[in-house]
């Protein structure tokens, strides 16, 4: 039966570059529709039952479906595909999915610098040598986004939930687990390249919401250490501040500022201020403040 590679191009959005297959070899010719559009395709051939074409799409938000002709001596044979065009917005939240409606990304406002265009397609589109498992392609995998979405595929019923996770093959050409989390019949994840996405086992511990531990040991008297967890629901690009106050709501130290990745932590405090004086002994809060308006604290004793 035909194939079809529907190939993205990196610098012109619009434009697709289609391959023919006809792997049974038996194919003379070959024709192909796109609809709902009725557009009808011009192919070269390419070499023994390889034909190649060059097509712009000039319409996002549109499911678009090829037929498929391949002429042959003894009788034609019809395939149908499909491919779903979305369109990533600038100034506005925007959301897509693929033609069947299992996959799925939600770009918040400022994910891409200017409106962009793209394709969602599943496997039977990929090239045979490419497939590796993946199930959809989103967009290209030489493509970065500005700010990182949230994309989602449905869970493989004959798995546990929550061993599963998203995993993407995009610039770096290898598949990399995602931080994921499964909520009901959903995998979520956040991902700042377009790609290649499929299910796969889920190695990594992810959090579902941003929370700071009790510190260990309390009350304590040259270390004391606490874990805190950056959660998946707040986004990819958490700023988080740690610190050390006494009871006069004087900040003594600062022991994270600034981004981190989604995960569990870990900060340890030597009883040390800013300055590296040695602090004196005494009830301290220890306090975490992040997006969101996250903002939790946690009192420990310092005995010396």
């Amino acid at each position: 039966a035909p194939w079809l590679y529907l190939g993205e191009n990196v610098t012109f959005a619009h434009f697709y570059e289609m391959t023919i297959v006809d792997t049974a070899k038996k194919a003379l010719g070959i024709d192909l529709t796109i609809n709902p559009i009725g557009a009808q395709v011009k192919f070269d051939s390419l070499g023994s039952y390889t034909w190649v074409a060059n097509y712009e799409f000039d319409t996002t938000g549109v499911t678009f479906d090829y037929v498929i002709k391949a002429r042959a001596k003894h009788g034609d044979t019809l395939v149908t595909r499909s491919s779903q065009f979305a369109l990533a917005r600038a100034r506005e939240d925007w959301m897509a999915s693929s033609a069947d409606g299992d996959f799925k990304v939600i770009g918040k406002r400022g994910a891409v610098t200017y409106d962009k265009p793209f394709a969602i397609v599943d496997s039977l589109l990929f090239p045979v040598g490419g497939r590796d498992g993946g199930l959809y392609r989103m967009g290209h995998p030489l493509v970065m986004f500005k700010k990182a979405v949230m994309v989602s595929l449905p869970v493989d019923p004959s798995r546990h939930p929550d061993d599963q996770a998203i995993h993407r093959k995009g610039r770096s050409s290898v598949w990399e687990e995602l931080p994921s989390i499964t909520k009901g019949d959903q995998i979520l994840a956040w991902t700042d390249e377009m790609g290649y996405f499929k299910r796969g086992k889920k190695m990594l511990i992810v959090p579902e919401e941003t929370s700071i531990g009790n510190n260990y040991p309390n009350p304590f008297n040259s270390q004391t250490r606490f874990r805190f967890d950056v959660g998946i629901m707040g986004g990819p690009d958490q700023r988080i501040n740690v610190a050390v106050y006494n009871l006069l709501g004087q900040r003594v130290k600062t022991l994270h500022n600034g981004p981190i990745g989604i995960g569990q932590h870990e900060l340890a405090w030597h009883g040390l201020n800013d300055r590296g004086v040695p602090v004196s002994s005494g009830i301290y809060v220890l306090r975490m403040v992040g997006d969101s308006s996250i903002s939790q604290t946690k009192k420990m004793m310092l005995m010396k």
